[in-house]
């Protein structure tokens, strides 16, 4: 079967129809989509997330820590 791709104008743009392999493979993609948001159920009961309260205090201290030795260089730079 040959497949010969339609040209229509839409807003002064060429587009092509999807036809064929382009066709499926959008459904498909538009398929795998659907699934993955199903998947993602925020309703369902799983196992409650790590408090990430630690880890966000240790970050606050290397900021501040690059900020410290930032200014330090650039002290010790104008002083010179």
């Amino acid at each position: 079967m040959l497949v010969v791709p339609v040209q229509k104008r839409m807003h002064g743009v060429a587009t092509r129809s999807l036809s064929g392999k382009e066709g499926r493979l959008k459904s498909l993609l538009s398929l795998g989509a659907v699934v993955l948001l199903a998947a993602c159920n925020p309703s369902a009961t799983g196992p409650a997330a790590p408090d990430m309260g630690p880890i966000g205090d240790g970050l606050k201290v290397i900021g501040f820590a690059l900020i410290g030795v930032a200014v330090v260089i650039t002290v010790g730079r104008t002083i010179r």
